[in-house]
Parts: C-alpha cells; sequence; structure tokens
C-alpha cells in the first residue's frame, strides 16, 4: 500500500510541477506582449499595423538626415533635404542638434520619437543626468492639418513648447521656430529647413 501512494504523491507532484511550469511560461508570454505594446506607443498593437522600427545611434552621436551621423551641423555645401532640426545644449554645455528629414516625417505615421534611451528613441539625446526620458517627446507630420504635431510621452518631468507645459499624451500643432524646455535644464529649438 505505501508503495501505491508513493506513485500517486510522485504522479500528483509532477502534475503540480506542470502545471507551475505552464503558469509560468504564459506569464511569460503575458509580460512579452505587455512590453512590446509599450514600446509600440504606449498602445496595443493592432492587426496590420507596422511595427515599428528603432534606429540606434551612439549616445555620443545624434542622426542626421539622409543616413549621416554628425555631433555638429553640416557646413558648406547644402544638402538639398528639408525637414526639422532640433539644436541646442544640453545641461552639461554639450552642443545637441539633431536633422530628422522632412520625408522622414511625412512618411512615418507615428512620427519620430526623441529621448536618452538609444534602443527606445529614434533620434537619442545625450543626457548621462537623466533629465531626458528615455522616450521623451514624439514629432509627426499631421497631412490632415498640413502642419508639425508634437506629444509629450507621459515624462515625469515634462515637456514645455514655447513657454507653456504639454499635456502627456495630447499631440498639438506648431509651427517652427519654436522653443522646446525639457524639465528646467535643456532648452532646444526647433526651427525648419
Amino acid at each position: 500500500m505505501t508503495e501505491s501512494m508513493s506513485y500517486a504523491q510522485f504522479f500528483l507532484g509532477s502534475l503540480l510541477l506542470a502545471a507551475a511550469l505552464l503558469g509560468y511560461f504564459l506569464a511569460l508570454m503575458v509580460l512579452r506582449r505587455r512590453e512590446e505594446a509599450l514600446l509600440a506607443n504606449r498602445k496595443p498593437a493592432a492587426k496590420g499595423s507596422p511595427p515599428v522600427a528603432h534606429r540606434p545611434a551612439p549616445a555620443s552621436v545624434q542622426k542626421t538626415g539622409g543616413g549621416r551621423s554628425s555631433s555638429s551641423p553640416p557646413r558648406g555645401r547644402s544638402s538639398g533635404q528639408t525637414g526639422l532640426i532640433v539644436s541646442g545644449f544640453d545641461r552639461e554645455g554639450n552642443k545637441v542638434y539633431i536633422q530628422i528629414a522632412s520625408r522622414e516625417l511625412r512618411q512615418r505615421k507615428w512620427g519620430v520619437v526623441l529621448g536618452r534611451d538609444i534602443t527606445l528613441s529614434d533620434y537619442p539625446i545625450p543626457d548621462p543626468g537623466g533629465i531626458v526620458s528615455r522616450r521623451h517627446f514624439r514629432i509627426r507630420f499631421d497631412a490632415s492639418e498640413g502642419s508639425l504635431v508634437i506629444e509629450d510621452l507621459g515624462t515625469p518631468l515634462g515637456t514645455q513648447l514655447n513657454g507653456a507645459q504639454l499635456r502627456p499624451f495630447q499631440p498639438i500643432l506648431f509651427t517652427a521656430p519654436a522653443r522646446l524646455s525639457i524639465g528646467d535644464l535643456i532648452v532646444l529649438t526647433l526651427t525648419e529647413t
């Protein structure tokens, strides 16, 4: 009788272990899907929606239009591209210069994300002190309005446009040139080229 009880205990123990492993893997799947949804504009991805493309770059280098990288504005001849330039200084006095091609703003439905994280932002803003959030704000072109739109992505220190605080996740139209403040320390200028 003790032998049959040990088989029953073994079977019950194996069944409990299998259920625990199944629960663990299901929890991992749920967490992964939530993480993917957060990366995709903090909304669950709809069927047929294009995947979010990220272009990481080193923190000391800013992206420029046409796939070139530069730590300062292009000098000499003009590239012939139009777009948006985000320029200014970080809190340590280092120059920030990011050029976004107009073509990219018009083609990307969700726009481009700027922030300090090189993997979560399309255009990283170097900030070792953490004033700039990993995904701080988004800029896109609104074809129906024919204008640029900026949106704070729920950052703790917020974003100000021309002195007015942006409400998180509420896009507003703007025209360049405009003054953009991140927290109290980083001031950037948005200008069209």
